[in-house]
């Protein structure tokens, strides 16, 4: 083990019998270690002890020192002569709390805080990286998951999408999509990396077939410059100049404008056969930011239903010629029975003119009841008994009558007015 240094107060004398070094001349030129160096400003002093003066005892020394000069059997030291210079052991013993501490430079300073300026910017870039990538993934998702799920006839995952959802939603269903990808499917969507605009305005390229046809697009979105983005303007408009009565892809509507998905549109009316609608009626809308598809159409009376009514009519007017009384019920005729006695079944009409030259019947989508006027000359003959007198009298009728058929009641039933 080694020693601690020797402190101050072990340089006290000790009582114990001290060794005297030997007296050889310590500056002889065969001592093998090099005389001590002179003290700038002291005279050089021999290391040999003054007569009649106690010596000082040795200062203590490391193990290590010790074992290279044991004393021999008879107590006395080797005759080497003490090294000036001192061992490590001892010199290390001495440093403790005298040595100078590593000072830190301006420089190592400088060093460090350059080192955790570049960490923190490889963190923050690092954050950007992750943020821009998350903010991209998020922007592109919204835009595919919105064409898929129209290709998929999900209307409300579409929906869902959209930034704002339009309040009539007649043609946003799956039932009106269903339709329109048997129609057209939409096919082959690509959605390319988004460009942003702002922190939360960004656009992305979309393409795809509809129909067979290509189609390209840019679809806008919003969001929180983060990870929620849905998209603006996600339907276009089909208008149509008289929507009553009608039907687009099957699904009846009552207002003019319909905001709708990209797709295929067919109009139609409630009442086909017997109704039709007439005019301009399909529309492809191939892109959400397609101009407004505006159709003139209107329903109206198919040949078919044309016939259909003349037939009631006619069938109805022919009831009421066979009638014998003088004013049958629900019909467009009749006679006047003032201060005569009609003869009960004596009661003959006869239609006098072709009121079906002039029949033009017409429409009412709203209600789907069709109306008409006939010009009707009847001649009417009857037993009648005056003043006790009896004959057989006919009087001409002239008149225009109005008739009423619903279309929506089964059987069709006729109305005179």
């Amino acid at each position: 083990m080694s020693h601690s240094p020797a402190t101050p107060s072990e340089w006290e004398p000790h009582n114990e019998p001290t060794r005297e070094l030997p007296t050889e001349d310590l500056s002889s030129d065969e001592s093998p270690t090099r005389p001590l160096d002179p003290i700038e400003g002291e005279a050089t002093r021999v290391l040999k002890p003054e007569e009649g003066q106690p010596t000082r005892p040795l200062e203590p020394v490391a193990e290590e020192a010790l074992s290279e000069h044991a004393a021999d059997s008879a107590g006395t030291f080797s005759q080497a002569e003490p090294d000036a210079t001192p061992s490590p052991a001892s010199a290390t013993a001495h440093v403790d709390e005298t040595a100078p501490r590593t000072r830190r430079t301006p420089r190592f300073w400088a060093l460090v805080a350059v080192a955790a300026v570049v960490l923190v910017a490889l963190i923050a870039w690092a954050v950007v990286a992750v943020t821009n990538s998350n903010r991209e993934r998020a922007i592109t998702s919204t835009a595919t998951t919105y064409l898929q799920s129209i290709a998929a006839s999900d209307a409300q995952a579409a929906l869902a999408t959209l930034a704002e959802r339009p309040t009539n939603e007649a043609l946003l269903t799956g039932d009106v999509l269903r339709v329109s990808q048997e129609r057209a499917p939409l096919t082959d969507i690509v959605v390319t990396s988004p460009v942003l605009d702002s922190d939360t305005r960004a656009s992305v390229s979309a393409s795809y077939k509809i129909g067979g046809r290509d189609v390209s697009t840019t679809l806008r979105l919003v969001g929180d410059g983060r990870t929620s983005w849905l998209l603006v303007d996600g339907t276009a408009d089909l208008t149509l100049s008289a929507p009553t009565g009608l039907t687009v892809n099957g699904v009846p509507v009552t207002e003019s404008t319909n905001p709708a998905f990209p797709g295929s549109y067919v109009v139609a009316t409630n009442s086909a056969p017997t109704v039709i609608a007439q005019g301009d009626t399909t529309a492809l809308l191939a892109t959400p930011d397609s101009e407004p598809a505006s159709l003139t159409v209107a329903a109206a009376l198919s040949d078919e239903g044309r016939q259909t009514v003349l037939n009631t009519v006619k069938s109805r007017l022919d009831e009421c010629l066979t009638a014998t009384e003088s004013r049958p019920a629900n019909c467009p005729f009749g006679v006047r029975t003032d201060n005569v006695e009609v003869a009960p079944g004596s009661v003959r009409f006869a239609l006098v003119n072709d009121p079906w030259a002039d029949f033009h019947p017409a429409l009412d989508p709203a209600t789907m009841r069709v109306t008409g006027r006939l010009h009707l000359s009847v001649d009417a003959t009857a037993t009648i008994t005056q003043n006790g007198l009896s004959t057989d009298a006919t009087q001409r009728l002239e008149a225009d009558r109005t008739y009423t058929v619903a279309l929506t009641q089964q059987p069709l039933a006729v109305v005179w007015s």
